[in-house]
């Protein structure tokens, strides 16, 4: 399950405990955290469910999250013995186990995640892409600086060399055609950076980067 998908299980579990009268404690999240890492081989592990579409992976999600919280807070208030916050994670732990089982002997997932679709559309919008890492938004930058101040110097200084002793040959012109690149390079670096920036300032003025989530 990939990343963006465990957050959205982890925050519909905290919204049904929500719904359920029931506080979150750090144990609690923290148990949300680890089951939402598993929770996609639980339920889709060799294609049980068959080809789903976003909005249905999601909807099946959203079902397992709502099961598991409704069987867990049933426990807590049918067993005051685990209202503790070991016995709370333990309860949680054999709810979902309990959750899994049934959805699974009923072959109902489906079913059930469509009827929640149909109430909640917008389960199957899709999430905005993550931002890039700084280490991949800092590499254009980098490899411009290194460009610029190591590799052509390194360049124009063996063409300048060797346009200098040995004048006859073509060195003058690989000598200006390298400069020239290093320029133009660096102007098309910083033309490509400014429209790039203007065209993202644009989309949020304008509100088009809202409407595209």
């Amino acid at each position: 399950m990939n990343r963006q998908d465990q957050i959205f299980f982890e925050n519909r579990c905290l919204a049904e405990m929500e719904l359920c009268g029931r506080a979150s404690g750090p144990e609690d999240v923290s148990l949300f955290r680890e089951i939402g890492k598993t929770a996609g081989m639980d339920l889709f592990a060799g294609g049980a469910l068959g080809k789903l579409s976003h909005g249905e992976r999601r909807a099946v999600l959203a079902l397992a999250a709502q099961r598991w919280v409704h069987h867990w807070v049933n426990q807590m208030i049918n067993n005051p013995a685990v209202s503790d916050p070991l016995g709370s994670v333990q309860a949680g732990t054999q709810a979902w186990a309990k959750s899994l089982r049934e959805g699974h002997a009923k072959r109902d997932w489906l079913v059930g995640a469509r009827e929640l679709l149909s109430q909640h559309p917008s389960l199957g919008d899709v999430d905005p892409p993550e931002p890039p890492s700084i280490a991949r938004q800092m590499w254009p930058f980098i490899w411009s600086a290194f460009q610029a101040t190591i590799l052509m110097k390194i360049i124009i200084l063996y063409f300048g060399q060797h346009a200098a002793l040995y004048p006859d040959e073509n060195y003058g012109w690989y000598l200006g055609l390298a400069v020239a690149f290093s320029f133009s390079s660096l102007l098309y670096f910083a033309w490509r950076r400014g429209r790039k920036d203007s065209d993202t300032d644009f989309a949020k003025d304008s509100g088009l980067e809202s409407e595209s989530r």
